[in-house]
């Protein structure tokens, strides 16, 4: 897929055409001088296609889902035929490519709506000890209940270095400050400094008894896997609008429901071998 790297930018239509064999870094340079994004990956060294299968960014909880804002597929079937797959054309294939996985056929191009970033983004990680847990979940669930602008965007990370509990929230903001009021809570936290397995799974509630049960996991985990060379054990809760699956304009594979909406909560346990 290495020679599927062209990205063409329709400012008429709002739209980018992108080759499968990129990765996200490479769009967003390309895009770049447009003063134009699309709703891509966070990590910029992933690959676009599999992604575009469903994915999620600091962007979705205002434009949704990544798969929401592709318009159109180039695709080639099983038996080796090229087709243009969108709302209008192969409608039944563009349902499926959306969170259908990969047993269709091979994306070649996508086709994604762009969004203007002519400013900069706000955005940044702090690191707080165990002695502001109580703080630390009082905000974070704070954070999730009462804050409703959708350029506002936070990861709440919480790991277990060498038996000392630690929380990293990186925090994010679509404009160059946010107002006031998004973030003061976490802020207000002292913090220390400012600045491999992976797992990926969805919980339906991000409340206070949520967040208590992450920190006693946290601790546990950490003590009960530090003998089998894990030395860090990180969970990330990443917060969304309850909103971010009402920006599909068109029926789609994924997610199969709907309601209520899942938030994406990573786990990371990095090991020395």
């Amino acid at each position: 897929m290495s020679r599927f790297t062209e990205v063409t930018y329709n400012d008429k239509e709002e739209t980018a055409s992108i080759g499968s064999g990129l990765k996200w870094e490479q769009v967003y340079a390309e895009l770049e001088e447009f003063n134009v994004t699309v709703v891509g990956g966070r990590v910029t060294d992933v690959g676009v296609s599999g992604f575009t299968l469903g994915g999620y960014f600091p962007k979705t909880n205002q434009f949704g889902l990544i798969l929401d804002t592709v318009v159109a597929y180039e695709l080639v079937k099983p038996d080796g035929q090229l087709v243009n797959v969108s709302g209008t054309e192969n409608a039944d294939l563009f349902f499926r490519l959306k969170g259908g996985y990969n047993n269709i056929g091979i994306v070649t191009k996508l086709t994604l709506k762009v969004f203007p970033q002519k400013h900069l983004v706000w955005g940044g990680t702090i690191t707080v000890d165990d002695t502001q847990a109580a703080q630390f979940i009082t905000e974070t669930a704070k954070f999730s209940t009462e804050v409703t602008d959708p350029k506002a965007g936070a990861i709440f990370s919480h790991f277990l270095i060498k038996g000392s509990l630690v929380f990293a929230p990186e925090l994010f903001y679509d404009g160059p400050i946010p107002p006031p009021g998004i973030f003061d809570g976490v802020l207000s936290i002292p913090d220390q400094v400012s600045s491999d397995i992976f797992y990926s799974v969805s919980i339906e509630n991000a409340n206070t008894p949520t967040f208590e049960a992450i920190v006693n996991e946290t601790i546990f985990w950490s003590k009960e896997l530090a003998q089998k060379g894990v030395f860090l054990v990180n969970y990330a809760a990443e917060l969304f609008l309850p909103t971010i699956f009402e920006h599909a304009t068109s029926p789609r594979a994924y997610p199969p429901i709907r309601k209520p909406p899942i938030l994406p909560f990573n786990i990371l346990l990095p090991v020395n071998r």
